[in-house]
């Protein structure tokens, strides 16, 4: 009795502990509404604080007041605010936002929250008008054949005037102004745009006029091409956008750049009565791939005649080099502007300034794949920014290069620039060049150099007292504008500049060293000596003469054991391959098979000690 009395005792106090474990970790899942309140201000771009969300009808004073965990209550009230329709918790449910038999007071959990959240602002993000447009001039619109009077409003082939004098031989006038021109103003839509309906004006022309009073004058054909400082330049339109090729030869190597902008979809709501800004909305998608490469090296077969120098003469060669044949290829281009007519919608259109800027001084190549969705709105008199980005990456760098992409959307009205957007935005990558030298009583020192990695180490690829190592950088940046100044709305005080990504934002981790094309974790270029007796050699570790090596197919190589641990001896080490189909190993010499990369395992009889060779087989 007294036994099962201890039972229940403990079982019960089990159970306690159990619930409070429960509570606990219930708690962690939930977030205060102050907390909740400031996250949805930010993940709708209206502001860094809750405070905002006051200001644009979302949250009360009561609201922001409150210092308690967030319910269903408080997350239905403002998520139904945000999208601006009547919303309850079984509405929600059935949009699939909550789990259904929810109450107002139960607490929400933080990923909960964060799940509505984002769905609520793709879809304030993204909304989908039909086109329409509705107006009436701010006088009634004349012509030239009319009788006319000061103050007039006409249309002529320079567009929209007002007419400042009128005399015998016939009158003077001004460019009108947006508001003297509409008295009102409703337009919007939402349709991806079809660039066989666009116009081009190069860049690149004689006559490189592209506006008069704010109407286009000269316009091109679709597709078309330049040469600008040996750059050949080539561009093209189809239905979803516009791709750009770039090239130039720099001795034996080829430099190319390319960008593609495709699906394009502006979405706008323009609402204007003379002075008065109504509730407008202007956002562009867009997605867009820009690469940057050089293949082919710049030193061609001069490695002939540096092959077996010594360490110094090799430095001395390649310095000699660098100033005449290894200068950065730079590109920096307009490459065209862009009217493309918004369907259905007479005098609207979207219009495109596309630059690019692209770099590479050796064997690299940089892809980067992105998505934007960015603008903004206005609500009873306030702003709210629109900024949602996403990007993807395909890198293989042996040397500096860049590839940035410029662009610059605008919104135009009877050639008057309402709202645009700017971005700048691409990918950055630097490779430091350090030369490990070694002479004749294998003494080792090691020194930085402005040559490529890969020139540098093309040059040093069958020298025995050089060997190259490099460092990369890697880094994404992009910075936004939303209304430059020059239209509507930046006139009206909507202007803003956001920068995005930075130098801060690295790639890569810690895994940026090179040696021999491939990135290992630290540097392994260290003291080499003379070792007769191998075998006697000991320290606490397998060390190996290279980590990596860049092999062709059928090509071998065979690993060098500098050291081993006290007790060993090379007739104790085991050679395998983590993948036999790209490269094999036997008696520590490795074959290489088919292109890709493998780790070659050198390891005792006894498994304590391992050391590892990266393996790259490459497709030459």
């Amino acid at each position: 009795m007294h036994r099962t009395s201890i039972k229940t005792v403990l079982i019960c106090f089990a159970g306690f502990l159990f619930m409070i474990a429960c509570t606990a970790c219930k708690a962690d899942l939930s977030y205060s509404s102050d907390e909740y309140l400031e996250d949805l201000a930010q993940a709708a771009g209206i502001g860094e604080t809750a405070e905002a969300l006051k200001d644009w009808g979302v949250a009360d004073e009561e609201d922001l007041d409150r210092e308690d965990v967030l319910d269903y209550g408080l997350l239905t009230k403002t998520i139904g605010k945000l999208i601006r329709e009547e919303t309850s918790m079984e509405e929600l449910a059935a949009k699939g936002w909550i789990r259904t038999g929810r109450k107002a007071t139960d607490r929400v959990d933080r990923k909960t929250a964060e799940d509505v959240i984002a769905k609520a602002v793709r879809q304030i993000n993204g909304p989908n008008w039909k086109e329409a447009i509705a107006y009436e001039y701010a006088s009634k619109l004349k012509t030239e054949e009319d009788s006319l009077q000061v103050g007039d409003l006409i249309y002529s082939e320079e567009g929209y005037r007002i007419v400042t004098s009128v005399n015998e031989d016939g009158y003077e006038s001004r460019e009108a102004q947006f508001d003297e021109i509409f008295s009102y103003l409703e337009t919007e839509g939402s349709s991806a745009l079809d660039f066989r309906e666009a116009e081009v004006i190069p860049y690149h022309t004689e006559d490189d006029s592209s506006y008069v009073n704010g109407l286009y004058r000269l316009l091109a054909a679709k597709d078309g091409s330049f040469t600008t400082d040996g750059f050949k330049v080539s561009y093209s339109l189809n239905r979803s956008g516009i791709d750009v090729h770039v090239t130039k030869e720099n001795g034996s190597a080829t430099f190319y750049a390319d960008l593609s902008i495709y699906d394009v979809r502006p979405v706008f709501r323009w609402r204007s009565e003379k002075d008065d800004l109504k509730n407008c909305f202007f956002t562009v998608s867009l997605r867009s791939t820009e690469e940057v490469g050089c293949s082919g090296g710049k030193y061609g077969d001069y490695y002939l005649r540096s092959k077996d120098l010594d360490s110094s003469s090799f430095k001395a060669f390649l310095d000699s080099l660098i100033d005449p044949v290894s200068e950065r290829t730079e590109a920096g281009i307009p490459i065209c502007k862009i009217r493309t007519p918004i369907p259905n919608l007479p005098f609207v259109f979207l219009n495109m300034d596309l630059y690019l800027r692209a770099s590479a001084d050796g064997n690299v190549r940089l892809v980067m794949y992105n998505s934007h969705n960015v603008g903004f709105e206005t609500y009873n008199g306030k702003v709210r920014f629109i900024r949602e980005h996403s990007d993807d990456l395909d890198v293989s760098a042996q040397a500096s290069a860049r590839a940035v992409m410029a662009i610059n959307l605008g919104l135009d009205a009877v050639g008057y620039r309402l709202a645009d957007v700017e971005l700048e935005g691409g990918l950055k990558a630097g490779v430091t060049t350090t030369l490990h030298l070694y002479d004749e009583d294998d003494n080792h020192s090691s020194v930085r150099t402005e040559a490529s990695y890969s020139d540098a180490a093309d040059l040093a690829k069958e020298n025995e007292n050089v060997k190259v190592c490099g460092d990369l950088s890697l880094h994404k940046y992009l910075d936004l504008k939303i209304n430059t100044p020059g239209t509507l709305m930046n006139r009206m005080g909507f202007g803003r500049s956001f920068q995005i990504l930075n130098e801060d934002d690295q790639l890569f981790g810690n895994l940026h060293h090179i040696e021999n094309g491939h990135f290992v974790e630290a540097c392994t270029r260290k003291e080499r000596e003379s070792y007769k007796q191998m075998d006697a050699v000991r320290s606490d570790r397998i060390v190996l003469d290279s980590y990596a090596e860049v092999l062709k197919r059928d090509q071998t190589y065979t690993i060098v054991v500098r050291s081993l641990p006290e007790g060993y001896q090379k007739k104790d080490l085991v050679y395998t391959s983590e993948n036999g189909s790209v490269a094999s190993v036997k008696g520590g010499t490795i074959t290489a098979l088919t292109p890709g990369s493998v780790r070659i395992r050198v390891s005792t009889a006894d498994g304590k000690f391992s050391a590892f060779v990266n393996i790259l087989v490459s497709t030459g």
